[in-house]
């Protein structure tokens, strides 16, 4: 053996050390098959990837056992196209087993190499060499994530809603036939940045960019609105908006990410409830002008006094500002201090420094308000005229307390201090029995008034139950 003999020698056993050490870090197995003989060998790595014993050994029929049923017809197409000598591309090609130990399906990616000689001339495959690798936590990855953008896929499709992408420093649009949808375009179009925009009714996207200059100034990388587009065949739609930095965005000017959302029957319905609400405000307003004449022209002359007459227009104006309160509310809901509040505007003179609510606020259904316009109405009168504040340093305080437990109830507590001294009165006046009548007929509620010389206070107690708001009325 001479210098040369022993230098390729080295050099082969340095490559094939390397060899080694790569096929170790990549978890790769080899194996080879000689035809003639139909023998294989695997090397350790191999037979553990496949689950057979160290010392077992691999043929066919040990090979076809672990392999998939439904992979067997893959896998020998393959290998006769790899026989081919004509067939000059190589390529991975994978498949399931089921490890011969622990019948466990595992994935293996495999790639072989085909080792030709020739026969009378002509090219004939004698043996393959080749590699194996088990992927299955990529495959299972891979599916889990298929099977997360199928869910996400229908989600999206069955809300109708379009997700969307924006480089605005290259005004790119990442299109989807959603997007295209939801802003009237052919689903296979790929309309600019600008093209959206043109959709756009009038003053809007000076709108979004005053909104988003705002969030901007905040350190905000969210935005929330509603688009309104007029579409070039007079299409309206309004488009619920959300939108953000990509994640890694630092620049405002960078990628944007969001969803869009059609809520145009919503807003529809909206506009069309506010246009009946305009009109039963009118017809209110004009029932109570009505009423209010026939009650003037009723009660010409003599036959009631001014004083009379003048309670009788409060109440109705009372009864009318309630009115204004709801229907303002979308006949859903009032809150009890706005309530208190318009009750206490009704008044001439300044007392908002002289009554004051405390604790939490109570939504009333419309038939509740109604009631309580009233209640405040007969209370505040009376204050004025003969309580704390028909003298200067009198007031009136308003305690609201919910009782959740049972029985729940809404404690309205009205008390008035450093006013005159009061005493129960001999007979009991029209306001009052009316309004004892509506409170237990309206809301089933107890009443409770207390003739203190301190100051008059008065006492109701409603049910929740009561409270429980309602549909709007049919109109």
């Amino acid at each position: 053996m001479n210098d040369s003999d022993v230098l390729n020698g080295d050099i082969n056993a340095q490559l094939a050390k390397k060899l080694s050490v790569a096929l170790q870090a990549a978890e790769l197995g080899v194996w080879e098959w000689d035809l003639a003989a139909d023998r294989f060998t695997y090397s350790a790595r191999a037979k553990e990837i496949f689950g057979f014993a160290p010392d077992v050994e691999v043929t066919r029929e040990r090979i076809l056992e672990v392999m998939h049923p439904e992979d067997h017809l893959r896998a020998k197409e393959q290998a006769a196209q790899s026989m081919d000598p004509k067939n000059k591309q190589r390529l991975p090609y994978r498949y399931r087993i089921r490890r011969a130990d622990s019948g466990e399906v595992r994935w293996i990616h495999a790639f072989g190499e085909p080792i030709f000689r020739e026969t009378d001339g002509t090219p004939v495959a004698v043996g393959f060499i080749g590699t194996i690798q088990d992927v299955t936590s990529e495959v299972e990855a891979k599916e889990r994530l298929e099977y997360q953008e199928a869910r996400l896929r229908l989600a999206i499709e069955a809300s109708g809603m379009a997700v969307w992408e924006i480089d605005l420093a290259t005004e790119t649009v990442t299109h989807s036939p959603e997007l295209n949808r939801l802003c009237g375009f052919s689903p296979d179009a790929r309309p600019t940045l600008a093209e959206f925009r043109s959709r756009y009714a009038p003053g809007e996207r000076e709108r979004l960019e005053k909104i988003g200059a705002e969030a901007r100034s905040r350190g905000e990388t969210k935005v929330a609105t509603e688009i309104h587009h007029i579409w070039p065949d007079r299409t309206e739609k309004w488009l619920s908006l959300r939108a953000q930095l990509a994640p890694g965005e630092k620049n405002y000017g960078g990628r944007i990410i969001g969803v869009l959302i059609d809520v145009t029957e919503q807003k529809q319905r909206e506009q069309h409830q506010a246009l009946l609400l305009s009109e039963l405000k009118h017809r209110i307003k004009n029932s109570f002008a009505v009423t209010q004449a026939v009650i003037s022209q009723s009660l010409r002359g003599d036959e009631i006094s001014a004083a009379s007459r003048a309670k009788l227009f409060a109440r109705l104006q009372a009864l009318a500002s309630a009115h204004d309160e709801i229907v303002k509310g979308a006949w859903e809901s009032a809150s009890l201090k706005s309530v208190i509040g318009r009750a206490r505007s009704t008044f001439e003179g300044n007392f908002d420094a002289r009554v004051h609510v405390e604790g939490n606020d109570a939504v009333l259904p419309p038939r509740a308000a109604l009631a309580f316009s009233l209640v405040l109405h007969e209370l505040f009168t009376n204050a004025i005229k003969y309580g704390s504040l028909s003298k200067d340093g009198g007031s009136i305080r308003i305690d609201l307390e919910t009782h959740t437990n049972s029985p729940s109830y809404l404690s309205f507590v009205w008390s008035e201090h450093d006013g005159p001294v009061v005493s129960e009165p001999v007979h009991t006046g029209f306001g009052t029995r009316l309004l004892d009548r509506l409170l237990s007929a309206e809301l089933d509620a107890g009443v409770t008034r207390r003739f203190d010389p301190a100051g008059f206070v008065c006492q109701i107690r409603v049910p929740l139950e009561k409270l429980a708001v309602s549909a709007p009325p049919e109109i």
